[in-house]
């Protein structure tokens, strides 16, 4: 019974294939984990929000302050800037609402958008009601801010 032990260095040993499994297990749970909340994130981008359509509002209120007069064409608004000779229009693209300056471009404004719907008051005010995919709809309005400045009896707007 004089027998020694051999060392076999082409395979592997029983420890060696239980360290693999058990890493191999743990980057899998850590792939299902990162997988869940990818996926909840997905989810929550899908949805038009009321912060995003407040945020949207602030933004438009924004373009209006300093056009000189707003007009809509096609279901988009366009506002008109006297002075620089700019048009900046929002307009639904691909479930998405877009904002052009002079025809080009296509900075994304919001997403999630199923229709746009422009409402004038005159040329200085409107409203855009959105409808969202989930069918909630929102009214934004908007209006440009003129101010009168009257010195020795002469109004001039700016």
């Amino acid at each position: 019974m004089n027998e020694r032990f051999a060392y076999n260095e082409e395979g592997f040993l029983l420890l060696e294939h239980i360290l693999s499994l058990v890493v191999v297990g743990v980057l899998s749970l850590a792939l299902i984990a990162l997988l869940q909340v990818v996926s909840a994130y997905r989810a929550n981008q899908d949805v038009l929000t009321q912060h995003e359509v407040n945020t949207l509002g602030v933004r438009l209120q924004n373009e209006a302050q300093f056009a000189t007069s707003i007009s809509t064409a096609e279901n988009q608004v366009l506002f008109h800037f006297k002075q620089s000779g700019d048009v900046v229009s929002f307009m639904m693209r691909n479930g998405r609402l877009v904002r052009q300056v002079n025809g080009s471009g296509g900075e994304i404004a919001s997403y999630d958008v199923e229709r746009l719907e422009v409402t004038l008051f005159g040329d200085q005010s409107a409203r855009l009601q959105l409808r969202s995919r989930s069918g909630e709809m929102f009214n934004i309005y908007v209006s440009i801010l003129r101010f009168d400045v009257n010195v020795g009896g002469v109004s001039n707007e700016e």
